[in-house]
């Protein structure tokens, strides 16, 4: 997969982590992935799964700002507001 493309699926794994859309993280997600951020930190799709079913709507009607995102071998990162 060319570099574009797994930055195009990595924004549109953030666009369903951040949504809270837990249905569609398996088409994004290993069983083994690891992630973090200010408020959680999870090592399996399981526990993300349970970190996006524990949020609360407090961020609810928002609109997502992706300001850097990218892709470097078998990492990716990127800085939302």
């Amino acid at each position: 997969m060319a570099e574009t493309d797994r930055a195009a699926v990595l924004r549109q794994a953030i666009e369903a982590c951040v949504k809270g859309d837990i249905d569609r993280l398996s088409e994004y997600f290993t069983e083994n992935v690891s992630a973090w951020s200010p408020t959680i930190l999870v090592t399996s799709r399981e526990e993300l799964e349970a970190a996006m079913a524990a949020k609360d709507d407090a961020f609810s009607g928002f609109e997502l700002h992706i300001d850097t995102l990218d892709v470097v071998g078998n990492k990716g990162y990127a800085e939302i507001r």
